[in-house]
C-alpha cells in the first residue's frame, strides 16, 4: 500500500509528520490514521473478492481500529460497509476498541458487534487525504 501524492511523490504520511516536527502528539494521530488505512485497504480487497462472487450479507471485514496487532473480525453485509466506508472519515470498530484511537476518534454509532467511529483533528485530515475514494 503506498499513498503517493501529486507533491513530490511523498506519500500521505511522511508529509503529514512533517519530518517529526510536530511532536508525539502529532505522531500518534498520523499512526492511528496510518493504521486505519492499513485496514481500510485490506477491507477494500475483501469488499471486492466478495463482490466477484455475489456475497453480499455477513462478509468478514477486519477491525479498522487504531490497534495495529488487532486481528478481530466484524461481520457486515456488503451495503452496511458501503455506507459506513461513503464517508472517508468514519471507520468501524469491534465494540470497545475505539479507545485505542484516544482523543482522534468518537463513536457516533453503536450496534451489536460493532461501534462506528469519527476521526477527529489530524488524523481525519490524513485519512481523508489517503482515501482513494475521495481522489476519484
Amino acid at each position: 500500500m503506498r499513498h503517493n501524492d501529486s507533491r513530490g511523490g511523498r506519500d500521505v504520511f511522511t508529509r503529514a509528520l512533517g519530518g517529526n516536527r510536530y511532536g508525539v502528539e502529532h505522531a500518534t494521530a498520523v499512526r492511528i490514521a496510518r493504521n486505519d488505512a492499513i485496514f481500510r485497504d485490506a477491507n477494500e480487497r475483501i469488499r471486492d473478492r466478495a463482490a466477484d462472487h455475489d456475497v453480499t450479507e455477513s462478509i468478514p471485514f477486519l477491525c479498522e481500529c487504531a490497534e495495529p496487532s488487532c486481528t478481530t473480525i466484524v461481520r457486515l453485509p456488503l451495503a452496511e460497509y458501503e455506507r459506513i466506508r461513503a464517508n472517508p472519515t468514519w471507520f468501524f470498530n469491534a465494540t470497545g476498541h475505539s479507545a485505542v484511537a484516544g482523543p482522534w476518534a468518537t463513536p457516533v454509532e453503536s450496534h451489536p458487534g460493532y461501534e462506528v467511529v469519527v476521526k477527529r483533528g489530524l488524523a481525519a485530515e490524513v485519512v481523508k487525504e489517503a482515501d482513494p475514494r475521495s481522489r476519484t
